[in-house]
């Protein structure tokens, strides 16, 4: 028996690409990318139309060589070959994500008889464009149905397809609404719905079916979150896509929040609405209930924080609300405290909800995102004295000097928040060379003068002093940082001690007086003793 070994002799073709050809891996559809740059070498047009590739990656991620046979290229006009990367090219214990900040790859091209080589310089991360195939995703939460509302940018039709073939190497499979922890899985005419629109370029608008049982829950929840997954087939890969929805509306009956803000100092959050009075009343008339709830709610990336009081009736005065990182445990001051520090210079979002009930029911919320008020100075304490109290601060940029400016006080602590928080006001000039602002009480008189007596009053409850100037562009206003006591006394110890002065003195007189007189005497007896003598 004879055995013939056959060794294929290939014609090596230098130079047949330069070295401006790159490599790009599209982690979401699971492939290398390598677009050709010809050098336009004649000697490389020799090869057929039937060749093949080896991708080798510089990586252990790898366990093999790509491998890809074509049987139309042309050296001149085929520039682009894909090789799929498949979960058996990858090592078990390692993850695509594994694999970063590769820069080589080397490619073999071959025919029977030719063959040529390429090193891949430059290295590419790409963000496939099913990444950017929407231009805003919403999801309106209303009373008793879900909206969801998409704005298609079109890039991504060759992906968004429906599947009209057994064979078809592209398609969407599945696509479901996912807010907080509650699935919606479009049915197949939502479905198809969505994807032809999207090859239309038109708005997407699908109202989610089925909804009634649950969406109490989405509307009560204090944190919301909402994403749209896509189970898909590439190219014969099964490839899932998830895109994060940060548009979420709340539907609300009669609307009555026109403004939130929110303040800081003292540790401590001060929260201020304005209403709509009308709309407000007509919300009370016309929604039944019998619990209400004030939510206030701070978020930061994986971290939140709850803070709320049960009421049993929304009035106009529950317009404000004073919260201290020191009234509760430990641990919940000390999650307060953090977003405290956060507000000062990180993106924490805060909010305030008004919730009501029917005994244990849901019934309905009033939603608000709460905005920072500027202040006009970078800090701010408080100086009580007996019938006076000063703001002292230090000032800042922000605001410009201004005439006949109206400039509050206003104070609440945990004793008056509960209630309502005092406010006194006086007109006056702001300029930035003006750090002090004095409230005199003994200068006041009538329900001004009690105002201002009622301020001085709650400093032994521990209070925060708010100094609001309404300015050219809006209210500015700054929470003190600090709480001094004014010192009476040294302004009372001047005439006190100028008196006891003068008592003294006239004492010292008063005593060197009498001993001058007993003196006087006494030689007037000396010497009228002497004339009996002689």
């Amino acid at each position: 028996k004879i055995c013939f070994t056959l060794e294929i002799q290939r014609t090596s073709i230098e130079n047949c690409y330069t070295v401006y050809s790159t490599l790009t891996i599209d982690r979401n559809l699971k492939k290398f990318i390598v677009d050709l740059k010809p050098s336009a070498n004649e000697l490389c047009a020799v090869f057929p139309t039937g060749v093949s590739f080896n991708l080798t990656m510089a990586s252990e991620i790898f366990l093999d060589t790509f491998t890809l046979n074509i049987s139309n290229f042309n050296y001149y006009n085929l520039t682009t070959i894909e090789f799929p990367i498949a979960d058996s090219n990858i090592d078990p214990a390692k993850t695509l994500d594994d694999f970063y900040d590769e820069v080589f790859g080397y490619l073999e091209i071959y025919s029977i008889s030719e063959i040529t080589y390429v090193e891949l310089l430059i290295f590419e991360d790409l963000k496939s464009d099913l990444s950017h195939c929407f231009s805003s995703l919403d999801v309106h939460v209303q009373h008793t149905t879900l909206l969801f509302e998409v704005e298609p940018t079109g890039i991504c039709k060759l992906q968004m397809l429906k599947q009209v073939a057994v064979d078809q190497a592209s398609y969407i499979n599945t696509i479901i609404l996912t807010v907080n922890s509650l699935q919606f899985k479009l049915s197949d005419a939502l479905k198809d719905q969505f994807l032809d629109n999207y090859q239309l370029d038109q708005t997407i608008s699908l109202t989610i079916p089925d909804v009634d049982s649950q969406i109490a829950k989405i509307r009560e929840a204090a944190f919301t979150t909402a994403q749209v997954g896509f189970q898909s087939v590439q190219g014969g890969l099964q490839v899932d896509l998830d895109y994060l929805i940060e548009d979420i509306k709340i539907e609300m009956s009669f609307p009555f929040i026109l403004k939130s803000e929110i303040f800081q100092g003292n540790s401590s959050f001060y929260l201020l609405n304005s209403f709509d009075d009308a709309m407000a009343e007509q919300f009370n008339a016309s929604i039944a209930y019998d619990k209400f709830i004030m939510r206030f709610t701070a978020e930061l990336g994986a971290k939140q924080f709850i803070k709320q009081k049960v009421l049993s009736v929304f009035t106009l005065e529950n317009d404000d609300w004073y919260i201290s990182c020191q009234e509760d445990s430990v641990d919940q001051n000390a999650v307060c405290q953090e977003f405290y520090d956060y507000q000062k210079d990180k993106d924490a979002v805060f909010e305030l909800d008004y919730l009501f009930y029917h005994g244990e029911t849901f019934v309905d919320i009033q939603k608000t995102v709460l905005t920072s008020k500027k202040s006009c100075f970078k800090s701010l304490q408080a100086k009580i004295y007996s019938e006076k109290i000063c703001m002292i601060g230090v000032t800042n940029d922000v605001c410009a000097d201004q005439n006949q400016v109206k400039t509050t006080i206003s104070v609440f602590s945990n004793v008056v928040a509960s209630d309502h928080m005092i406010n006194l006001e006086t007109t006056g000039d702001y300029s930035r060379s003006k750090t002090e602002y004095c409230f005199d009480c003994s200068s006041m008189a009538g329900q001004q003068q009690s105002l201002c007596k009622q301020l001085i009053g709650e400093r032994n409850n521990q209070p925060s002093y708010l100094l609001s100037h309404e300015l050219t562009g809006g209210t500015f206003a700054t929470i003190t940082q600090k709480l001094l006591a004014g010192n009476d006394v040294a302004v009372q110890w001047v005439p006190t001690t100028v008196g006891i002065m003068v008592v003294i003195l006239m004492s010292v007189l008063f005593v060197l007086e009498v001993l001058r007189m007993l003196k006087n005497i006494k030689a007037m007896k000396q010497k009228s003793r002497k004339h009996q003598i002689q």
